[in-house]
């Protein structure tokens, strides 16, 4: 009975020596290979001082009349060139996606901001506005923000003059602003 324990024994240590002195075979998972990330046209629209707010404003033959226009009609990262000229809308510009802003220079390109606010922009994205004067109609009774931003947005000036509003530029927590070349805030 010991024989046959030790034998046991032994043919059980072997079994173990010959299974760990075995190699599993790997098990390679591949890489998934990246599928590339769907890039969005974006469209460039136009405002003219001689547009209709009829148009598709996609071009300037087919320019809109109005800022607000041109939002209505824009999709996500489009990019909207305003005309020379003044332009005003009852309410304030509140794009609803990241939308690019392009005048013809702070001396050419003027938007007047009729509501409390010139522009209002608190839906998520990326937008700049660049090259145009942005006029409020402060009062000492109403108190006007040229551009209000709140949430978790882009905002970046480029060669902007804002005037005639009680703040100019009023940014909520979460906002990353970036000002390029001169930001002038007058009045």
């Amino acid at each position: 009975m010991i024989r046959h324990f030790a034998r046991s024994l032994i043919l059980f240590a072997a079994l173990i020596l010959v299974v760990t002195s075995c190699t599993l075979p790997t098990i390679v998972t591949p890489t998934p290979t990246p599928t590339p990330t769907a890039m969005v046209a974006s469209t460039d629209l136009y405002v003219s001082t001689r547009g209709n707010d009829a148009n598709d404003c996609l071009s300037l033959a087919s320019a809109c009349l109005s800022v607000q226009r041109a939002i209505d009609v824009s999709s996500e990262g489009d990019t909207i060139h305003i005309g020379a000229g003044s332009f005003g809308d009852a309410r304030p510009w509140s794009p609803r996606h990241s939308l690019h802003f392009v005048g013809e220079g702070v001396d050419r390109t003027t938007l007047l901001a009729t509501d409390t606010k010139g522009f209002r922009l608190g839906h998520a994205g990326d937008y700049s506005i660049q090259d145009m004067s942005i006029v409020g109609n402060n009062t000492d009774t109403n108190f006007y923000d040229g551009i209000q931003a709140t949430g978790a947005l882009t905002l970046t000036l480029t060669n902007c003059r804002i005037s005639r509003t009680h703040n100019g530029l009023y940014t909520f927590p979460g906002v990353v602003t970036t000002i390029i070349a001169p930001l002038m805030a007058m009045e």
